[in-house]
């Protein structure tokens, strides 16, 4: 099985060709979205997972140390939304001390999204900079 990075290293190389070249790699896919990790769509779930995938953010002076949440649902099996931010928000600091939220430019864009119990969960680093994974923007 790939190591958690892997899908991760491989979306960013084709993004990063995107922007570079102009042109898509893949011109029918939208958004590149890897998923480093599953597990049952729960707040403690969601968080023991993140815990092995979360690392300390950068400095502020490089403006590395900017994060966000990206959560998306479907079907009928849901989490609470703001329970759920709000507990990845105390991981980040816990983790990362001067870490801190953007929604507007965020270096780091913590993805989950919830399948009818089931939440795929993603680090992403460079999310302002390689447009919220988007190849069509890219």
């Amino acid at each position: 099985s790939a190591a958690p990075e892997e899908p991760v290293a491989l979306a960013a190389r084709a993004l990063e060709q995107a922007l570079s070249t102009g042109v898509s790699p893949a011109p029918l896919v939208v958004r590149l979205l890897p998923m480093q990790a599953c597990c049952p769509a729960s707040v403690d779930a969601v968080l023991e997972s993140l815990e092995g995938l979360l690392w300390p953010l950068g400095n502020a002076e490089a403006g590395e140390d900017s994060y966000r949440v990206e959560l998306k649902q479907r079907g009928s099996v849901r989490i609470d939304s703001k329970a759920l931010i709000d507990a990845i928000g105390g991981l980040v600091e816990r983790i990362s001390p001067h870490a801190r939220p953007d929604l507007d430019c965020a270096q780091m864009a913590i993805t989950i999204d919830v399948f009818d119990g089931t939440a795929c969960l993603a680090v992403l680093p460079g999310w302002h900079r390689l447009h919220g994974y988007n190849l069509c923007k890219a």
